[in-house]
């Protein structure tokens, strides 16, 4: 019977081919394993040729594509999500750190030595290296490690021992597991005396290395420790100058214009016109005026001789300066010091004159510090929206905020109490900024 290779499919899915062929059940069913072989191996070839993918294969790509796409929807959804969210500005100054700020450093903690003391560790120590090699025995090389081996018992190299080391590719990271544990020395077959030898400078090296790595690990906690320590005071200082500023910085509130008591022209109106009497040495204040300087106020007001009576009735009711504004507004001041209509006119008249200007003066006064409150309230605005982004302000924007808010303080000026000109002080901003200036190092 002549067969060929065609005959292979036939072996691999017919059963009657067995009595043909005259053979056994244990024969056909091995000769049928291996034809399934040769045709599946057959199939993947020509699927790998033609570029035809199995039916497993298929199923693969299309889970990856499903799992891709469902991804990619969850993606577009979040991303829709938060588009339409209402955009929450994140306080420049949380309570908890923020992310990419300096973390807590762990202390680092220093391993025990191995060995005795003054034999394996210790002041005078000294561990037997490869040539240009350091004790950080994890960069050695097989060759290094198997040097270092032959400096210390070279007289186990000559017996066998380095090619043991080379068939099981032993290097610098086994110097540790030599100095903890006697597991090498069951595998490398070795005696006592050397392997003790070996484990001795082991150790050596090994407590070196690990006191240098301490030595490392706490110049690296202590650089951190004061990067953390500098940045949790810078951050607290900028709290609280915000918090400052926030105390400070308010939106003025425009002051209320006084209504003037009296007639036009001879109470109130031209200063040409209207002329008050004072007191020697004393302005329109009133209130800071004694009871000496309100009898002699009423001296000047009825100067003739025959007006002497009303000077010392007005005297016996104790009135002072502060009693100027009730002759200015309450007609029933006049049964105190029992004046009669003209007496009482003359002297509420002139109580009006003083009461006017005074009221004038002191609203001159609010109405610049509301000019001065309100140009540093708008740069405030600007300060605000600095310190409200993600990022804090920059320390240039710092200086330009303190430079234009000592210049609208030195442009203004305003009366104190007693009308002497001064440079009114400013205040909130420009306290604020200097107190920043002064904590952050400006």
């Amino acid at each position: 019977m002549n067969l060929d290779g065609a005959v292979i499919p036939e072996l691999a899915t017919n059963d009657s081919m067995r009595r043909l062929l005259g053979l056994t059940q244990q024969q056909f069913h091995l000769l049928k394993c291996h034809s399934m072989k040769v045709i599946n191996k057959y199939y993947d070839e020509r699927r790998q040729r033609f570029g035809i993918m199995n039916i497993r294969e298929q199923n693969r790509q299309l889970r990856m594509q499903r799992l891709r796409a469902r991804d990619e929807e969850q993606r577009l959804l979040e991303q829709r999500e938060r588009a339409h969210q209402r955009r929450v500005f994140r306080m420049s100054f949380p309570d908890a750190p923020p992310p990419g700020r300096t973390p807590k450093p762990v202390y680092p903690i220093a391993k025990h030595p191995v060995g005795q003391w003054g034999v394996e560790f210790g002041d005078d120590v000294v561990p037997i290296l490869p040539p240009n090699a350091t004790v950080d025995f994890k960069s050695w090389s097989p060759s290094a490690f198997l040097e270092w081996v032959a400096m210390i018992i070279p007289q186990e190299i000559e017996k066998g021992l380095g090619d043991r080391i080379k068939a099981r590719i032993l290097g610098g990271y086994h110097v540790k597991i030599i100095a903890i544990s006697t597991t090498l020395k069951q595998v490398l077959g070795m005696d006592d005396e050397p392997f003790s030898k070996l484990q001795s400078q082991a150790r050596k090296i090994l407590n070196i290395y690990r006191a240098e790595k301490f030595d490392r690990r706490m110049m690296q906690y202590m650089i951190d420790k004061n990067r953390m320590e500098d940045e949790r005071e810078w951050y607290e200082n900028m709290s609280r100058a915000r918090a400052e500023w926030q105390a400070r910085i308010r939106e003025p509130v425009l002051p209320v214009t006084p209504h003037p008591l009296g007639r036009m022209g001879i109470e109130f109106g031209d200063e040409e016109l209207v002329v008050p009497i004072l007191p020697p040495g004393k302005n329109c204040n009133f209130k800071l005026w004694t009871q000496a300087d309100f009898s002699s106020w009423i001296t000047l007001v009825f100067p003739q001789d025959a007006d002497k009576t009303v000077v010392d009735s007005i005297r016996r009711t104790s009135l002072s300066g502060a009693d100027i504004l009730l002759l200015a507004t309450e007609p029933s001041v006049k049964e105190c010091p029992e004046l009669d209509d003209v007496q009482f006119s003359r002297l509420q008249s002139e109580a009006r004159k003083i009461v006017n200007i005074h009221h004038a003066e002191k609203f001159e006064r609010e109405m610049m510090q509301y000019m001065i409150d309100k140009n540093q309230f708008r740069t405030s605005a600007t300060f605000s929206v600095k310190f409200r982004e993600d990022k804090l302000c920059s320390m240039e924007d710092l200086r330009e905020l303190i430079e234009q808010n000592e210049g609208v303080a030195k442009e203004s000026a305003a009366h104190d109490e007693k009308g002497n000109t001064r440079i009114p002080e400013p205040i909130g901003l420009m306290n604020c900024c200097s107190t920043i200036a002064s904590w952050v190092g400006l």
